[in-house]
Protein backbone atom coordinates (compact mmCIF):
# COMPACT_ATOMS: atom_id res chain seq x y z
CA UNK A 1 0.00 0.00 0.00
CA UNK A 2 2.78 2.41 0.93
CA UNK A 3 4.61 1.68 -2.31
CA UNK A 4 1.49 2.48 -4.34
CA UNK A 5 1.11 5.82 -2.53
CA UNK A 6 4.74 6.71 -3.28
CA UNK A 7 4.25 5.88 -6.97
CA UNK A 8 1.09 8.01 -7.13
CA UNK A 9 2.83 10.96 -5.47
CA UNK A 10 5.82 10.63 -7.80
CA UNK A 11 3.58 10.52 -10.87
CA UNK A 12 1.68 13.61 -9.67
CA UNK A 13 4.86 15.57 -8.99
CA UNK A 14 6.30 14.59 -12.34
CA UNK A 15 3.13 15.67 -14.13
CA UNK A 16 3.19 19.03 -12.36
CA UNK A 17 6.86 19.49 -13.14
CA UNK A 18 6.38 18.84 -16.85
CA UNK A 19 3.33 21.06 -16.84
CA UNK A 20 5.31 23.98 -15.42
CA UNK A 21 8.12 23.39 -17.91
CA UNK A 22 5.63 23.41 -20.77
CA UNK A 23 4.08 26.67 -19.58
CA UNK A 24 7.48 28.34 -19.25
CA UNK A 25 8.49 27.18 -22.73
CA UNK A 26 5.28 28.52 -24.25
CA UNK A 27 5.75 31.90 -22.58
CA UNK A 28 9.32 32.12 -23.82
CA UNK A 29 8.36 31.21 -27.38
CA UNK A 30 5.56 33.77 -27.40
CA UNK A 31 7.91 36.46 -26.09
CA UNK A 32 10.53 35.65 -28.73
CA UNK A 33 7.95 35.72 -31.51
CA UNK A 34 6.69 39.10 -30.33
CA UNK A 35 10.19 40.56 -30.24
CA UNK A 36 11.03 39.20 -33.68
CA UNK A 37 7.79 40.51 -35.12
CA UNK A 38 8.00 44.03 -33.71
CA UNK A 39 11.68 44.48 -33.01
CA UNK A 40 10.52 45.63 -29.61
CA UNK A 41 13.29 44.01 -27.62
CA UNK A 42 16.11 45.81 -29.43
CA UNK A 43 14.29 49.14 -29.69
CA UNK A 44 13.24 49.14 -26.04
CA UNK A 45 16.77 48.29 -25.00
CA UNK A 46 18.20 51.19 -27.01
CA UNK A 47 15.62 53.66 -25.72
CA UNK A 48 16.34 52.72 -22.12
CA UNK A 49 20.15 52.70 -22.37
CA UNK A 50 21.66 56.03 -21.40
CA UNK A 51 24.84 55.25 -23.35
CA UNK A 52 22.96 55.04 -26.66
CA UNK A 53 21.08 58.26 -25.96
CA UNK A 54 24.23 60.04 -24.82
CA UNK A 55 26.39 59.35 -27.88
CA UNK A 56 23.82 59.31 -30.70
CA UNK A 57 23.95 63.10 -31.38
CA UNK A 58 27.76 63.03 -31.58
CA UNK A 59 27.74 60.09 -34.01
CA UNK A 60 25.17 61.86 -36.20
CA UNK A 61 27.15 65.12 -36.16
CA UNK A 62 30.37 63.36 -37.20
CA UNK A 63 28.54 61.63 -40.06
CA UNK A 64 27.10 64.96 -41.17
CA UNK A 65 30.46 66.74 -41.04
CA UNK A 66 31.91 63.90 -43.09
CA UNK A 67 29.32 64.46 -45.81
CA UNK A 68 30.00 68.20 -45.79
CA UNK A 69 33.80 68.14 -45.94
CA UNK A 70 35.05 64.61 -46.74
CA UNK A 71 32.65 62.81 -49.09
CA UNK A 72 31.27 64.15 -51.29
CA UNK A 73 32.46 67.37 -49.59
CA UNK A 74 32.51 70.81 -51.16
CA UNK A 75 30.51 72.57 -48.49
CA UNK A 76 32.92 75.51 -48.12
CA UNK A 77 32.73 76.53 -51.79
CA UNK A 78 29.00 75.97 -51.97
CA UNK A 79 28.34 77.89 -48.76
CA UNK A 80 30.33 80.95 -49.87
CA UNK A 81 28.38 81.01 -53.10
CA UNK A 82 25.10 80.61 -51.25
CA UNK A 83 25.96 83.44 -48.83
CA UNK A 84 27.11 85.63 -51.73
CA UNK A 85 30.77 85.36 -50.71
CA UNK A 86 30.14 86.81 -47.26
CA UNK A 87 33.28 87.79 -45.37
CA UNK A 88 31.91 85.97 -42.32
CA UNK A 89 32.25 82.67 -44.21
CA UNK A 90 35.80 81.34 -44.17
CA UNK A 91 37.61 78.11 -43.37
CA UNK A 92 38.62 79.30 -39.91
CA UNK A 93 34.99 80.03 -39.04
CA UNK A 94 33.80 76.61 -40.23
CA UNK A 95 36.58 74.80 -38.37
CA UNK A 96 35.80 76.62 -35.12
CA UNK A 97 32.07 75.92 -35.42
CA UNK A 98 32.41 72.21 -36.18
CA UNK A 99 35.22 71.49 -33.72
CA UNK A 100 33.30 73.38 -31.06
CA UNK A 101 30.18 71.35 -31.85
CA UNK A 102 32.02 68.03 -31.53
CA UNK A 103 33.70 69.02 -28.25
CA UNK A 104 30.40 70.25 -26.81
CA UNK A 105 28.59 67.03 -27.75
CA UNK A 106 31.37 64.97 -26.16
CA UNK A 107 31.08 66.95 -22.94
CA UNK A 108 27.31 66.58 -22.74
CA UNK A 109 27.52 62.88 -23.62
CA UNK A 110 29.84 62.40 -20.66
CA UNK A 111 27.38 64.38 -18.53
CA UNK A 112 24.37 62.32 -19.65
CA UNK A 113 23.80 60.93 -16.15
CA UNK A 114 23.78 64.36 -14.55
CA UNK A 115 20.85 66.76 -14.29
CA UNK A 116 22.03 69.05 -17.09
CA UNK A 117 22.96 66.29 -19.56
CA UNK A 118 19.56 65.17 -20.94
CA UNK A 119 18.12 68.69 -21.50
CA UNK A 120 21.35 69.77 -23.22
CA UNK A 121 21.33 66.71 -25.48
CA UNK A 122 17.71 67.42 -26.40
CA UNK A 123 18.58 71.03 -27.22
CA UNK A 124 21.46 70.00 -29.47
CA UNK A 125 19.36 67.29 -31.12
CA UNK A 126 16.84 69.98 -32.07
CA UNK A 127 19.69 72.24 -33.21
CA UNK A 128 21.08 69.51 -35.47
CA UNK A 129 17.61 68.82 -36.84
CA UNK A 130 17.09 72.51 -37.64
CA UNK A 131 20.44 72.52 -39.44
CA UNK A 132 19.25 69.58 -41.54
CA UNK A 133 16.04 71.45 -42.38
CA UNK A 134 18.15 74.45 -43.38
CA UNK A 135 20.18 72.25 -45.76
CA UNK A 136 16.95 71.12 -47.44
CA UNK A 137 15.69 74.69 -47.71
CA UNK A 138 19.01 76.03 -49.01
CA UNK A 139 19.26 73.26 -51.58
CA UNK A 140 15.71 73.91 -52.75
CA UNK A 141 16.08 77.68 -53.04
CA UNK A 142 19.50 77.50 -54.73
CA UNK A 143 18.49 74.61 -57.03
CA UNK A 144 21.66 72.79 -56.09
CA UNK A 145 22.94 70.02 -53.85
CA UNK A 146 23.79 71.36 -50.41
CA UNK A 147 26.65 69.20 -49.03
CA UNK A 148 25.30 67.63 -45.85
CA UNK A 149 21.69 67.58 -47.06
CA UNK A 150 21.24 63.80 -46.98
CA UNK A 151 22.57 63.13 -43.49
CA UNK A 152 21.08 66.39 -42.25
CA UNK A 153 17.57 65.45 -43.28
CA UNK A 154 17.53 61.71 -42.62
CA UNK A 155 19.99 61.08 -39.79
CA UNK A 156 19.23 64.22 -37.82
CA UNK A 157 15.48 63.54 -37.95
CA UNK A 158 16.03 60.00 -36.65
CA UNK A 159 18.27 61.27 -33.85
CA UNK A 160 15.72 63.92 -32.87
CA UNK A 161 12.96 61.32 -32.48
CA UNK A 162 15.29 58.86 -30.77
CA UNK A 163 16.50 61.40 -28.20
CA UNK A 164 13.13 62.90 -27.32
CA UNK A 165 11.31 59.57 -27.07
CA UNK A 166 14.16 58.01 -25.10
CA UNK A 167 14.71 60.71 -22.50
CA UNK A 168 10.99 61.27 -21.98
CA UNK A 169 10.48 57.51 -21.64
CA UNK A 170 13.18 57.37 -18.97
CA UNK A 171 11.58 60.30 -17.16
CA UNK A 172 14.84 62.24 -17.10
CA UNK A 173 13.20 65.39 -18.52
CA UNK A 174 9.74 66.87 -18.14
CA UNK A 175 7.47 67.72 -21.03
CA UNK A 176 7.87 71.48 -20.64
CA UNK A 177 11.65 71.18 -20.45
CA UNK A 178 11.71 69.09 -23.63
CA UNK A 179 9.51 71.66 -25.39
CA UNK A 180 11.77 74.50 -24.26
CA UNK A 181 14.87 72.66 -25.47
CA UNK A 182 13.19 72.03 -28.84
CA UNK A 183 12.22 75.67 -29.32
CA UNK A 184 15.71 76.86 -28.40
CA UNK A 185 17.37 74.33 -30.69
CA UNK A 186 15.31 74.97 -33.81
CA UNK A 187 16.03 78.70 -33.61
CA UNK A 188 19.61 78.05 -34.75
CA UNK A 189 19.05 78.95 -38.45
CA UNK A 190 17.78 82.36 -37.33
CA UNK A 191 20.99 83.05 -35.40
CA UNK A 192 23.06 81.93 -38.37
CA UNK A 193 21.14 84.10 -40.82
CA UNK A 194 21.51 87.15 -38.59
CA UNK A 195 25.24 86.53 -38.22
CA UNK A 196 25.83 86.25 -41.96
CA UNK A 197 23.38 88.94 -43.01
CA UNK A 198 24.68 91.57 -45.43
CA UNK A 199 23.22 94.71 -46.98
CA UNK A 200 21.27 93.93 -50.16
CA UNK A 201 23.56 95.93 -52.46
CA UNK A 202 26.62 93.93 -51.31
CA UNK A 203 24.85 90.61 -51.97
CA UNK A 204 23.85 91.79 -55.45
CA UNK A 205 27.38 92.85 -56.28
CA UNK A 206 28.75 89.51 -55.11
CA UNK A 207 26.19 87.61 -57.17
CA UNK A 208 27.05 89.59 -60.31
CA UNK A 209 30.72 88.80 -59.74
CA UNK A 210 30.05 85.04 -59.84
CA UNK A 211 27.68 85.17 -62.84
Amino acid sequence: MTQQVYKALYATARAHRFGLVTIVQKVRRAHCRRNIRTGGGVIRDMLTRVDYLAWAPLAAAILHIGEEFVWPGGFYRWYRTYRANAKSVNRRFLIIVNVGLVITLVEFALAARTTIGPPALLLFSALLFSNGCWHLWAGFTSHSYSPGMVSGSLVYLAVLLFEYIGWLHLGRVSGWMAALAFLAGISYPLWSALYHEQPIYRRDLARRKYQ
